[in-house]
């Protein structure tokens, strides 16, 4: 069996106390010393392992990833403005207002859009739905639906309007896409509309990300154009912070003293010497 390291000194302190008291005491007490030695021997016979304490231990083979946050790539901060760019669907067609990555060179090509940032205002009374997407005109594709807006959630005011993709679901941009927004349903004139703000001096990345005016109809779109001007927004992609951690697994294993065959006739022989002088000191009486 396996005893504790505290326990078998115990038990051998005691059985050694219980020898020296029987054989110093007068008149000398002999039970006393074979008392001690059984108790000695029996310890010898039936240990098998000491246990000297335990350790703890330590497995970090676990890994996990934490997502604590996120941190913001801005692609394009534009907040200049100097003019009001009109959007309407009257019976002249429906058009496209946005920014076209118009080169290789420009400073979105080849980023991922995840959210845009539109400065806008209501005037009059339209109705319809603002709609914010990527589009590649030259295949009149809408690439992806960023978000859309209902005219009576536009203020009167000029303010920003957020619109964002799910993580996971970002865009990339390329030469040729426009970020920008149109109109469906509804009804809206040169009289009432609204204002997506842009700055027709531009200043942004010169003509390799420039404003676009498009026209569309079911097969073609037109692009009017203005190349010297920026739209009024901001282009950017939430990156998500991820901690790598490794989670900590902790168990206790205990410290063995194996009792080999060596100590176990050592202290056999103790436990046997004393029962041996008990036996003399009783034939002596």
């Amino acid at each position: 069996m396996d005893i504790p390291i505290e326990l078998f000194l115990g038990f051998i302190g005691t059985s050694i106390a219980l020898a020296i008291f029987g054989f110093v005491r007068n008149p000398q007490i002999p039970a006393s010393l074979v008392i001690g030695g059984m108790f000695i021997l029996t310890l010898a016979v039936a240990t098998d392992n000491i246990v000297l304490g335990f350790s703890t231990i330590t497995d970090s083979s676990q890994i996990s990833e934490n997502t604590i946050g996120n941190s913001t790539t801005y692609h394009m901060v534009f907040e200049a403005s100097n003019t009001n760019g009109t959007m309407y669907n009257s019976a002249g067609g429906n058009f496209a207002r946005g920014e076209l990555v118009s080169t290789a060179s420009s400073v979105l090509n080849g980023k991922y859009l995840q959210c845009v940032d539109l400065q806008l205002q209501k005037v009059g009374s339209p109705t319809g739905t603002l709609v914010v997407n990527a589009y590649i005109v030259s295949t009149t594709n809408i690439v992806k639906q960023i978000g859309f807006i209902g005219f009576s959630s536009i203020s009167t005011s000029l303010d920003w309007y957020v619109f964002c993709l799910p993580e996971g679901q970002e865009v990339l941009m390329e030469t040729g896409m426009i970020i920008g927004a149109h109109i469906t349903g509804g009804t809206s004139n040169a009289t009432n509309y609204i204002i997506w703000k842009y700055q027709s001096t531009g200043g942004f990345d010169g003509s390799n990300t420039r404003a676009e005016l498009v026209a569309f109809g079911a097969t073609t779109w037109t692009t009017v154009g203005v190349v010297n001007a920026d739209m009024t927004m901001r282009i950017y992609d939430y990156v998500p912070i991820v901690v790598i951690t490794e989670d900590l697994f902790q168990s206790s294993e205990p410290n063995i003293f194996e009792f080999t065959e060596l100590p176990k006739v050592l202290f056999g022989l103790i436990g046997a010497i004393f029962m041996l002088v008990g036996g003399l000191m009783v034939m002596k009486d």
